[in-house]
């Protein structure tokens, strides 16, 4: 597969919005292509995304389902561990 086509997969996985993430971005950063993703990461991400979505521009979005989507990203995704996380706890007044 061609890099530039590698790319535009990795890219259609994306809600991209802004001008960095573009496909001449990616070329130009990474000329030697992405690594492959992972297929069953991969349909996970569009089902929690689905989800994310869902309650991010639905009638009543829930900061808790936003909070839990970043950490997952960030845990099963980039495969970041635990202690990069830092507990916020805010109080509503």
């Amino acid at each position: 597969m061609c890099i530039a086509r590698h790319h535009a997969e990795w890219l259609a996985l994306l809600d991209i919005s802004g001008p960095f993430l573009s496909l001449k971005t990616l070329v130009g950063t990474f000329p030697q292509g992405l690594d492959a993703p992972d297929a069953e990461i991969a349909h996970e991400l569009r089902m929690t995304y689905e989800e994310w979505r869902d309650s991010a521009f639905g009638t009543r979005p829930d900061p808790a389902m936003h909070r839990a989507w970043v950490e997952w990203v960030i845990r099963r995704v980039l495969g970041m561990p635990d202690a990069v996380m830092i507990e916020q706890h805010l109080t509503v007044v």
